[in-house]
């Protein structure tokens, strides 16, 4: 059985595809930073328990080494200490800082690809070409951003927005309709 030839040119670039990377661009231009912070925040909350554990630990040590200490107070210190290197691993076994490096810099990628699809998105006739080398640069994208973990769900913050969005446009029209009431 003989394979069909392959179109050197490939399969064109919808207006369409162009439209949904475009949206998909513009939602984790915006979100991606977002997710970097919680996990820059995330490492640096373990980071510093850990710290302060230690600190508490390095503290606590000196009156308990003697000989008047009882087990229990040994094993308080020793527990504490155990949480903090337990504090100082958390971060390391998650990335968390590794994860904001990397979403910071997608969502840099991000930004400069969505001028490229508003672009392709606006025009009259669209240059497969350069659609295809858009499209293709958006997919590698897209493919390290997916590799993320912890991403949040686009569909449950897009829902949350378009609630919001309802609600502001709701109030807006009632203040609108109070201002158009004849005042006694």
């Amino acid at each position: 059985m003989t394979t069909p030839p392959v179109n050197p040119q490939g399969v064109p670039v919808s207006a369409e595809r162009i439209r949904n990377c475009l949206r998909s661009a513009s939602f984790w231009v915006n979100e991606l930073p977002r997710y970097a912070d919680r996990q820059q925040q995330r490492a640096d909350s373990w980071a510093i328990l850990a710290g302060v554990l230690a600190s508490l630990t390095s503290l606590a040590i000196f009156p308990i080494l003697t000989e008047t200490s009882t087990p229990f107070e040994k094993a308080i210190v020793s527990a504490v200490a155990l949480m903090a290197a337990i504090c100082a691993l958390i971060p390391r076994v998650k990335n968390y800082a590794e994860l904001a490096g990397q979403a910071r810099e997608l969502s840099s990628r991000y930004g400069g690809i969505t001028g490229d699809l508003v672009d392709l998105a606006h025009a009259t006739a669209v240059d497969q070409e350069q659609a295809r080398a858009v499209v293709t640069e958006f997919e590698t994208i897209k493919e390290k951003k997916d590799a993320l973990r912890g991403l949040p769900d686009r569909d449950s913050i897009e829902l949350r927005q378009a609630e919001t969005a309802r609600r502001l446009a709701a109030e807006a029209a009632k203040a609108a309709k109070a201002s158009e009431a004849p005042t006694p």
